[in-house]
């Protein structure tokens, strides 16, 4: 079975794809989904799945469209996650070429990371940016 929906404008595909267990390709390019379904990980058979040109926010947006590790990593999402709190960003490169500059830009920019956490920075060098994930309230997202 093959599903084939691209350029449609679809906002969401539904949570019971996952029970196409017959679907060996799904191409979802070139649509407004923030997400792809957890349930995508149930599909055994899936053997192509295409979903360029899409706002995906769950799958990072240089993922291989490998079948088998978007598969993998949906299924991952669904195991309680391992926070980090706290995390150290160093910033390497030649003299002047913009270090400084950079982490000055990236402390001004209010950052909200899906799953509901805000960035807040905690300290910042001349090289080195420490941040803190803190937990959002609803009004952040």
């Amino acid at each position: 079975m093959h599903v084939q929906c691209n350029d449609n404008a679809l906002v969401e595909l539904p949570v019971d794809i996952g029970l196409l267990t017959s679907l060996e390709e799904l191409r979802v390019n070139n649509n407004r989904l923030s997400q792809l379904p957890v349930s995508v990980s149930a599909l055994s058979r899936l053997r192509r799945i295409t979903f360029s040109g899409n706002p995906l926010i769950n799958i990072p947006s240089d993922f291989p469209e490998r079948a088998a590790d978007v598969r993998q990593y949906l299924s991952s999402l669904q195991e309680d996650p391992v926070i980090n709190s706290t995390v150290k960003l160093v910033v390497v490169g030649q003299e002047r070429v913009g270090k400084t500059s950079l982490l000055k830009a990236i402390k001004r920019t209010f950052w909200i990371i899906p799953h509901r956490f805000l960035c807040v920075w905690s300290s910042i060098s001349s090289r080195q940016l420490t941040v803190t994930l803190q937990h959002c309230s609803s009004q952040y997202m």
